[in-house]
């Protein structure tokens, strides 16, 4: 498929035409959100943050907020991924994550969707 070709399919599954899915574990720092590549949790994200920005500090919980990216191109918290994750099954493991105490979702939890090039 031409790259061109990609682009439209790609514009097409993150339009409001089809439900709002998760894309990857992301960081928002002083305004700007960086999303890791699939596979990525959140510490991954952290170090390219670290790595664009020296002054970032991932020991610094209060400077930034660890969220997940949507199709939409929305940044949400980790519950309100979960909820996303689960309303289009990219849950990996749904048993093991009933047993989490919040249940919540990290980004090693989902599955995405393989014609997606992010």
């Amino acid at each position: 498929m031409s790259d061109a070709g990609r682009f439209e399919k790609a514009k097409k599954l993150e339009s409001q035409e089809v439900p709002e899915w998760i894309k990857g574990p992301a960081i928002k720092y002083r305004g700007e959100i960086y999303l890791g590549p699939i596979g990525d949790d959140h510490n991954d994200v952290a170090e390219l943050v670290s790595h664009a920005r020296s002054e970032f500090r991932l020991e610094d919980e209060k400077s930034y907020r660890r969220g997940f990216m949507t199709s939409h191109g929305r940044f949400v918290d980790r519950e309100e991924a979960t909820e996303i994750a689960l309303r289009t099954n990219q849950v990996k493991d749904i048993l093991r994550l009933r047993g989490r105490d919040p249940f919540i979702i990290g980004a090693r939890d989902l599955t995405y969707p393989a014609e997606i090039d992010r």
